[in-house]
């Protein structure tokens, strides 16, 4: 189903008004809920904002110029989960003219599907008495896919340059974003359990899971459902924060996997600060930081895919409409099997009803 056509967007003024009054009512609400609130997308709300600049659509050429940005912070987010990652931004790597990419090392870790990309904006704001740079990014509804956070004061002249390399012939003010629900792709029907659950225990490593998908014809919660224990058992929806405290108290490494149909962000390494607030469960550590909103975390499954070392195990976390919106694995070597501590902290979640 095509979206449905944008209606006019407000005047950015009129916007920009509705907007801070409704900061002065609720100053910490994040630009993706203040949007919904005014009845826009979060990309055409940034987009009303008095300093900001459109970007053209030549995101390779973009990713290639982010390591010059030195030290920033990288965000990703879906609409439960929100992870920022601060470091710098290694050289992106593609595959072929038109496949994914990736930038790959630690601790800024992510994988790109550019093809969901629609707009980019260059955003200069007040913040803490100083002028805050960000370039943002925006599927063609207006969610955002992933945001880049100047850090490195200076680095404004590379900021400043990457910009004027990539502006738009249209102003920001010419986006129009697509309505309607984002579509949910149809659950496949008559799938043969057993040939499933064959496939599954002879998948060579954790990677080819998505190939079994593709020819099961598969969503990745039916998937699980349809497999079943022990390959996959469902967990308390609270698992989260049980696993990311346990992980905090042993000391153990581990990979938390935040993403939307855009853009993965991984990260690895300990974490150390949990903090559950309002009904959200956060790590608050100097170089990342990780939001969940509890509520909308409706389903959690432990999930067991051979490798060649052995098993890998991991927590998946869904919302109501069944999109993955995090995955937790112990912090592994190529080709090595869950690390002991690892597998304790998963193994020792109750299976759920």
């Amino acid at each position: 189903m095509n979206p449905d056509p944008a209606p006019p967007s407000p005047a950015p003024a009129a916007l920009r008004e509705r907007h801070a009054e409704l900061r002065s009512r609720q100053p910490h609400l994040r630009a993706r809920d203040a949007a919904r609130a005014l009845g826009v997308s979060e990309c055409e709300l940034v987009a009303a904002q008095p300093e900001v600049a459109r970007l053209d659509e030549r995101w390779r050429e973009m990713f290639a110029a982010f390591p010059t940005l030195g030290e920033a912070m990288a965000l990703t987010r879906n609409e439960a989960v929100v992870s920022e990652v601060i470091g710098t931004y290694s050289a992106p790597e593609f595959m072929g003219e038109r496949g994914p990419g990736q930038v790959a090392g630690e601790p800024i870790d992510l994988r790109m599907f550019l093809n969901h990309w629609a707009f980019g904006l260059a955003v200069r704001e007040p913040f803490r008495g100083a002028t805050r740079r960000s370039l943002q990014f925006f599927d063609a509804r207006g969610d955002a896919v992933h945001k880049v956070f100047l850090r490195d004061d200076a680095r404004t002249e590379a900021f400043e340059a990457l910009v004027a390399a990539h502006l738009h012939p249209l102003g920001a003010a010419d986006i129009a974003c697509a309505r309607g629900p984002a579509p949910v792709d149809p659950t496949a029907a008559g799938v043969d359990r057993d040939a499933l659950r064959e496939a599954w225990s002879k998948l060579p490593d954790a990677h080819a899971f998505f190939g079994l998908l593709r020819t099961f014809g598969l969503e990745r919660e039916e998937a699980l459902r349809r497999v079943g224990a022990p390959w996959a058992e469902p967990v308390d929806r609270a698992s989260l924060r049980a696993v990311l405290e346990a992980a905090r108290d042993a000391r153990e490494r581990i990979m938390v996997f935040v993403g939307n149909d855009g853009m993965l962000q991984i990260f690895s390494g300990e974490v150390r600060r949990v903090v559950v607030v309002d009904g959200w469960t956060n790590v608050l550590d100097p170089s990342f930081n990780l939001h969940a909103q509890d509520a909308l975390i409706t389903r959690a499954w432990r999930v067991r895919k051979p490798s060649g070392a052995g098993v890998v195990t991991s927590l998946e976390l869904y919302d109501a409409s069944g999109r993955n919106v995090a995955l937790v694995f112990g912090k592994r070597g190529a080709r090595e099997d869950d690390p002991p501590g690892w597998r304790a902290i998963i193994d020792a979640l109750p299976t759920a009803p």
